[in-house]
C-alpha cells in the first residue's frame, strides 16, 4: 500500500494530465452529441410537401374567413326579413281583429234580418190565413150579427156555452185588461177592433201572444175543430166577450156608432 501512494506522489502530474484529456474528451462527446440530435430535429421540420400544405390549409382558412364574413351578411339579411315579416304579422293580425269585429256586425245584422223576416212571415201568414177563412164571417149562419155594433149571433153564443170560452177570457183577464189599457183610449172601436184582432192574431200564432197562454191557444183551436167552425170565428167569439167585459168594468157605452168605421 505504501508503495502504492509513494508510485502516484511520483507520477501525479501525469495522471492529472490523464484525468483532464477525460473530461474534455467526455464534454466534447456530450456537444457531439447535443449537435447530433439538434441536427435531427432540423431535419424533422417540415419538407416542401408540408409547406405547400400548410399554404393550401392557411388559403382555406383565408377563404373560410370570407364565407364568414358573407355568412354574417346573410344573417344580417335574414334579421332584416324576420323583422319584416313580424311587422307583416302584426299587421295581419290587426286586419283579424277588424275581420271578426266586421263578422260581429254581420252576424248582428243577421239576427235582426232573420227577426224581421219572422216577422213578415208571421203578417204574412195571418193575412193569409184572414183571406182564405174570410167566406166564414159571411157564411148564412156566422157566430156574430153585422150589425151595430157587432154582436153574437145565436150560434156564437151556443159556441161560447157550451166550450166556455168566457172561462178562457177570465183566466187570462189581467193580462187582457192591461193591453186594452196600454192603448190609451177609451174609444169604443179602437177597443173592439183591438180585441178581436189581438185575439185572432194570438189564435194563429203569428206573433207572441198578447191575451192568452200557450195552453189557452190550444184550447180556442180544439173549439174550432170540435165545433166545426174557423179559427176566425172561435176568436171572434173571444175578441166581442172581451170588448164586452172591458166596456161594462170601465163604463163605456157602446152605442150604434161604434161600428161606423168598420163600414
Amino acid at each position: 500500500m505504501g508503495s502504492l501512494f509513494k508510485f502516484i506522489s511520483e507520477q501525479y502530474p501525469i495522471i492529472g494530465l490523464i484525468i483532464v484529456v477525460a473530461v474534455i474528451t467526455f464534454l466534447a462527446a456530450k456537444y457531439h452529441l447535443s449537435i447530433q440530435q439538434t441536427k435531427k430535429k432540423v431535419d424533422e421540420l417540415p419538407c416542401d410537401a408540408h409547406e405547400k400544405t400548410l399554404d393550401k390549409l392557411e388559403t382555406k382558412v383565408d377563404n373560410l374567413q370570407s364565407d364568414m364574413v358573407e355568412v354574417k351578411k346573410d344573417m344580417v339579411e335574414v334579421k332584416s326579413d324576420m323583422i319584416e315579416v313580424k311587422k307583416d304579422i302584426v299587421e295581419l293580425k290587426w286586419n283579424m281583429v277588424e275581420v271578426k269585429s266586421d263578422l260581429v256586425e254581420v252576424k248582428k245584422d243577421i239576427v235582426v234580418l232573420k227577426t224581421d223576416v219572422s216577422a213578415i212571415k208571421s203578417d204574412i201568414s195571418g193575412i193569409r190565413f184572414l183571406f182564405e177563412n174570410a167566406s166564414f164571417a159571411f157564411a148564412p149562419t156566422p157566430t156574430f150579427k153585422r150589425k151595430s155594433p157587432v154582436s153574437l149571433s145565436d150560434l156564437g153564443e151556443k159556441i161560447a156555452e157550451e166550450y166556455n170560452i168566457a172561462e178562457i177570457v177570465d183566466r187570462n183577464w189581467p193580462t187582457i185588461s192591461a193591453a186594452i189599457k196600454a192603448l190609451g183610449t177609451t174609444n169604443p172601436y179602437d177597443i173592439q177592433e183591438f180585441s178581436r184582432d189581438t185575439a185572432f192574431t194570438d189564435s194563429i200564432r203569428t206573433k207572441k201572444a198578447t191575451f192568452f197562454t200557450e195552453s189557452d191557444i190550444d184550447r180556442l183551436r180544439v173549439i174550432a175543430y170540435k165545433s166545426g167552425e174557423n179559427i176566425y170565428s172561435i176568436s171572434f167569439i173571444a175578441g166581442i166577450l172581451i170588448r164586452d167585459r172591458y166596456f161594462e168594468e170601465n163604463r163605456i157605452e157602446a152605442d150604434d156608432d161604434v161600428d161606423k168605421q168598420d163600414l
